[in-house]
């Protein structure tokens, strides 16, 4: 999601993310879904890794993980793993990783340019054998509209969906989080991406799509010589 707009306690990146939100959420699996995608033993490379809700995990399941956000309140919350403070786009660490997450839906950003700097630098972080994990929302954008009105979070937070308008394959809307008296409101506007779609953006930074896995994640490699 692109996240443009927020309320709530405590401290917000750029983007809107409410750090103390974000701390509050359970993980979803993802980091049994990346484990089982990569070496056992593979360095892994997140980015945008907010407070470290797939790092701890990923650590604990033996992976050596460089961390990367643009928030310095968010990679405050992070133990264990290697941090840099820095935007995605751009990023040259010089090294290559078994491993790179591009998690949080950000390949659905609504700006294509945006998107592929994205894929580059995941492309360019990537070893020859490694894999990249993108959690991407898939086709369908109509069930977007029909989403809600509200679920519960494994962490006991309840999330509300706020004006959600599916129009031309991009969806907007505003989410609701409450978790005891405090509320949080995070506006988002994402684009969904067809397979064909995803494909090529892919191809155009060097990667192809292998497969999908569970949930909404899928795995790219680099494209053969």
């Amino acid at each position: 999601m692109n996240q443009n707009r927020a309320s709530g306690p405590g401290a917000h990146t750029s983007d809107g993310s409410s750090v103390e939100l974000y701390k509050l959420l359970a993980g979803r699996g993802e980091a049994e879904i990346i484990h089982g995608a990569v070496a056992p033993d593979a360095d892994v490379l997140e980015l945008g890794a907010g407070v470290g809700r797939v790092t701890h995990a990923l650590l604990r399941l033996g992976h050596r993980v460089t961390a990367i956000d643009n928030s310095a309140e968010m990679l405050a919350e992070i133990r264990g793993a290697e941090i840099e403070r820095a935007d995605i786009v751009g990023l040259d660490l010089k090294r290559t990783f078994g491993g790179v997450i591009l998690g949080s839906c950000l390949v659905n950003v609504v700006e294509d340019d945006l998107r592929r700097e994205f894929l580059r630098t995941c492309a360019r972080h990537v070893s020859g054998t490694g894999a990249v994990l993108l959690e991407c929302h898939r086709e369908r954008a109509d069930e977007w509209a029909r989403a809600g009105p509200s679920t519960t979070d494994d962490s006991g937070v309840r999330i509300t969906w706020l004006d959600v308008v599916a129009s031309n394959g991009r969806i907007t809307g505003t989410l609701e989080y409450s978790y005891g008296e405090s509320t949080w409101t995070q506006s988002f506007s994402t684009r969904i991406l067809s397979q064909g779609e995803l494909s090529r953006e892919l191809e155009s930074v060097g990667l192809t799509l292998v497969r999908r896995l569970s949930g909404n994640w899928v795995e790219a490699r680099k494209l053969a010589p």
